[in-house]
Protein backbone atom coordinates (compact mmCIF):
# COMPACT_ATOMS: atom_id res chain seq x y z
CA UNK A 1 0.00 0.00 0.00
CA UNK A 2 2.72 2.26 0.91
CA UNK A 3 4.58 2.00 -2.15
CA UNK A 4 1.60 2.29 -4.14
CA UNK A 5 0.56 5.54 -2.56
CA UNK A 6 3.70 7.22 -3.09
CA UNK A 7 3.08 5.88 -6.95
CA UNK A 8 0.08 6.96 -7.42
CA UNK A 9 -1.06 9.40 -4.26
CA UNK A 10 -3.48 8.60 -1.55
CA UNK A 11 -7.19 7.48 -2.79
CA UNK A 12 -10.16 9.69 -1.69
CA UNK A 13 -11.94 6.31 -0.71
CA UNK A 14 -11.33 2.68 -1.03
CA UNK A 15 -14.32 -0.04 -1.30
CA UNK A 16 -13.44 -3.54 0.17
CA UNK A 17 -15.06 -6.39 1.38
CA UNK A 18 -15.32 -7.32 4.82
CA UNK A 19 -12.23 -9.62 4.28
CA UNK A 20 -9.82 -9.73 7.56
CA UNK A 21 -7.39 -7.49 6.36
CA UNK A 22 -9.77 -5.06 6.25
CA UNK A 23 -12.55 -5.09 8.98
CA UNK A 24 -12.63 -7.07 12.29
CA UNK A 25 -15.63 -7.88 13.91
CA UNK A 26 -14.41 -7.73 16.96
CA UNK A 27 -12.65 -4.66 17.14
CA UNK A 28 -15.07 -0.82 17.38
CA UNK A 29 -15.61 0.77 14.31
CA UNK A 30 -14.79 -2.20 12.93
CA UNK A 31 -11.38 -1.26 12.11
CA UNK A 32 -8.27 -3.11 11.59
CA UNK A 33 -4.20 -1.91 12.08
CA UNK A 34 -4.54 -1.36 8.16
CA UNK A 35 -7.91 0.14 7.98
CA UNK A 36 -7.17 2.04 10.78
CA UNK A 37 -4.20 3.60 8.63
CA UNK A 38 -6.24 4.30 6.21
CA UNK A 39 -8.64 6.25 8.32
CA UNK A 40 -5.84 8.34 9.42
CA UNK A 41 -4.17 9.26 5.83
CA UNK A 42 -7.92 10.77 5.48
CA UNK A 43 -9.33 7.72 3.20
CA UNK A 44 -12.98 6.58 3.09
CA UNK A 45 -13.69 3.41 3.65
CA UNK A 46 -16.58 1.99 1.61
CA UNK A 47 -17.61 -1.51 2.71
CA UNK A 48 -19.12 -4.09 0.81
CA UNK A 49 -22.64 -5.51 1.89
CA UNK A 50 -21.70 -9.23 4.60
CA UNK A 51 -22.61 -12.01 1.52
CA UNK A 52 -23.28 -9.94 -1.29
CA UNK A 53 -19.65 -10.37 -3.97
CA UNK A 54 -21.79 -8.49 -6.32
CA UNK A 55 -20.84 -4.99 -4.53
CA UNK A 56 -17.19 -5.91 -5.64
CA UNK A 57 -18.20 -7.51 -8.98
CA UNK A 58 -15.38 -6.71 -11.28
CA UNK A 59 -12.84 -7.79 -8.56
CA UNK A 60 -14.94 -11.21 -7.90
CA UNK A 61 -15.37 -11.63 -11.62
CA UNK A 62 -11.37 -11.26 -12.19
CA UNK A 63 -10.94 -13.61 -8.98
CA UNK A 64 -13.68 -16.19 -10.77
CA UNK A 65 -11.27 -15.92 -13.98
CA UNK A 66 -7.66 -16.83 -11.99
CA UNK A 67 -9.32 -19.62 -10.87
CA UNK A 68 -10.10 -21.07 -14.08
CA UNK A 69 -7.18 -20.31 -15.58
CA UNK A 70 -4.49 -20.54 -12.99
CA UNK A 71 -5.76 -22.97 -10.24
CA UNK A 72 -6.80 -25.63 -12.28
CA UNK A 73 -3.85 -26.16 -13.46
CA UNK A 74 -1.06 -24.91 -10.90
CA UNK A 75 2.73 -25.05 -11.88
CA UNK A 76 5.17 -27.07 -10.74
CA UNK A 77 7.05 -24.77 -8.18
CA UNK A 78 6.25 -21.15 -6.96
CA UNK A 79 8.51 -20.02 -9.34
CA UNK A 80 6.88 -21.53 -11.89
CA UNK A 81 3.80 -20.48 -10.50
CA UNK A 82 4.76 -16.73 -10.83
CA UNK A 83 5.48 -16.61 -14.37
CA UNK A 84 2.09 -17.99 -15.07
CA UNK A 85 0.71 -15.34 -13.04
CA UNK A 86 2.85 -12.82 -14.67
CA UNK A 87 1.76 -13.67 -18.09
CA UNK A 88 -1.97 -13.59 -16.96
CA UNK A 89 -2.09 -10.32 -15.83
CA UNK A 90 -0.42 -9.26 -18.75
CA UNK A 91 -2.79 -10.66 -20.82
CA UNK A 92 -5.54 -9.50 -18.78
CA UNK A 93 -4.90 -6.11 -18.40
CA UNK A 94 -3.20 -5.47 -21.93
CA UNK A 95 -4.31 -8.47 -24.42
CA UNK A 96 -7.83 -9.61 -23.64
CA UNK A 97 -11.01 -6.91 -24.02
CA UNK A 98 -13.73 -6.90 -21.29
CA UNK A 99 -17.23 -6.90 -22.20
CA UNK A 100 -17.86 -4.79 -18.70
CA UNK A 101 -15.79 -1.81 -20.60
CA UNK A 102 -17.24 -2.23 -23.87
CA UNK A 103 -14.41 -4.82 -25.17
CA UNK A 104 -11.75 -2.94 -24.57
CA UNK A 105 -8.43 -3.99 -22.50
CA UNK A 106 -8.05 -2.53 -19.21
CA UNK A 107 -4.80 -0.51 -19.96
CA UNK A 108 -7.00 1.25 -22.77
CA UNK A 109 -9.72 3.17 -19.87
CA UNK A 110 -7.33 3.20 -16.98
CA UNK A 111 -5.63 6.72 -16.71
CA UNK A 112 -3.41 7.23 -13.68
CA UNK A 113 -3.47 10.87 -11.49
CA UNK A 114 -1.08 13.66 -13.51
CA UNK A 115 0.52 13.72 -10.30
CA UNK A 116 0.61 11.95 -6.90
CA UNK A 117 -0.79 14.79 -4.21
CA UNK A 118 2.37 15.98 -2.74
CA UNK A 119 0.34 17.33 0.18
CA UNK A 120 -0.92 13.44 1.39
CA UNK A 121 2.87 11.88 1.55
CA UNK A 122 3.30 8.23 2.95
CA UNK A 123 6.37 7.09 4.34
CA UNK A 124 7.07 3.85 6.62
CA UNK A 125 4.77 2.74 9.36
CA UNK A 126 6.65 4.41 12.03
CA UNK A 127 7.50 7.87 10.32
CA UNK A 128 4.29 7.39 7.81
CA UNK A 129 2.62 11.19 7.77
CA UNK A 130 -1.03 11.51 8.56
CA UNK A 131 -4.08 13.62 8.68
CA UNK A 132 -4.15 15.23 12.15
CA UNK A 133 -7.42 14.83 13.48
CA UNK A 134 -9.23 18.09 13.86
CA UNK A 135 -11.59 17.38 16.84
CA UNK A 136 -13.78 20.34 17.70
CA UNK A 137 -12.75 22.24 21.14
CA UNK A 138 -14.27 21.17 24.17
CA UNK A 139 -13.57 17.46 23.36
CA UNK A 140 -11.31 15.63 25.31
CA UNK A 141 -8.55 13.94 23.59
CA UNK A 142 -6.68 11.20 24.75
CA UNK A 143 -3.85 8.85 23.07
CA UNK A 144 -4.68 4.95 22.89
CA UNK A 145 -1.37 2.89 24.62
CA UNK A 146 -0.01 -0.09 23.02
CA UNK A 147 -2.66 -2.63 24.75
CA UNK A 148 -5.54 -0.39 23.30
CA UNK A 149 -6.52 1.49 26.34
CA UNK A 150 -6.97 5.03 26.90
CA UNK A 151 -6.71 6.71 30.64
CA UNK A 152 -9.20 9.12 31.09
CA UNK A 153 -10.78 11.16 34.60
CA UNK A 154 -8.04 8.51 36.30
CA UNK A 155 -10.01 5.47 34.92
CA UNK A 156 -9.02 2.97 31.98
CA UNK A 157 -11.01 1.53 29.35
CA UNK A 158 -10.20 -0.41 26.58
CA UNK A 159 -10.92 0.76 23.26
CA UNK A 160 -9.10 -1.15 20.10
CA UNK A 161 -5.36 -2.37 20.16
CA UNK A 162 -5.92 -1.69 16.50
CA UNK A 163 -5.46 1.98 17.24
CA UNK A 164 -2.17 2.18 18.96
CA UNK A 165 -0.37 5.53 18.76
CA UNK A 166 -3.88 7.22 17.56
CA UNK A 167 -5.67 9.85 19.07
CA UNK A 168 -9.69 9.66 20.04
CA UNK A 169 -11.94 12.36 20.98
CA UNK A 170 -15.18 12.53 23.34
CA UNK A 171 -17.78 14.63 22.69
CA UNK A 172 -20.27 15.36 25.38
CA UNK A 173 -23.92 14.68 24.24
CA UNK A 174 -25.33 14.77 28.07
CA UNK A 175 -25.83 14.17 31.56
CA UNK A 176 -22.26 11.79 31.99
CA UNK A 177 -22.52 10.16 27.83
CA UNK A 178 -19.65 10.83 26.28
CA UNK A 179 -19.49 10.03 21.86
CA UNK A 180 -15.95 8.29 21.03
CA UNK A 181 -14.91 9.65 17.88
CA UNK A 182 -11.30 7.95 15.48
CA UNK A 183 -11.24 10.99 12.67
CA UNK A 184 -14.54 10.90 11.10
CA UNK A 185 -15.92 8.25 12.66
CA UNK A 186 -18.19 7.07 15.79
CA UNK A 187 -16.97 4.22 18.14
CA UNK A 188 -19.42 4.23 20.63
CA UNK A 189 -20.99 6.09 23.65
CA UNK A 190 -19.21 5.94 27.49
CA UNK A 191 -20.35 7.22 30.81
CA UNK A 192 -17.50 9.11 31.80
CA UNK A 193 -17.25 9.03 35.51
CA UNK A 194 -14.37 9.21 38.31
CA UNK A 195 -15.28 6.49 40.76
CA UNK A 196 -14.52 2.59 38.89
CA UNK A 197 -13.55 1.52 36.08
CA UNK A 198 -16.75 -1.01 36.20
CA UNK A 199 -18.90 2.05 35.87
CA UNK A 200 -17.27 3.89 32.99
CA UNK A 201 -17.08 0.23 30.83
CA UNK A 202 -19.59 0.55 28.81
CA UNK A 203 -18.90 0.97 25.57
CA UNK A 204 -21.28 -0.11 23.03
CA UNK A 205 -20.38 -0.08 19.21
Amino acid sequence: MTALFRKHGVPDVIQCDNGAPFISSQSLGGLTRLSAWWVSLGIRIVRSRPGCPQDNGGHERMHRDMAADLQADPAASRLSQQRACDRWRQTFNHVRPHAALSNQTPVEVYFAPKKPNSKRRVETRKQMTVIAPRYPLGWEKRAVSCNGNVRIRGVDFFVSTALDGYLVAFEPVGGLTHRVWFYELVLGEIELATITAAQVHKLAS
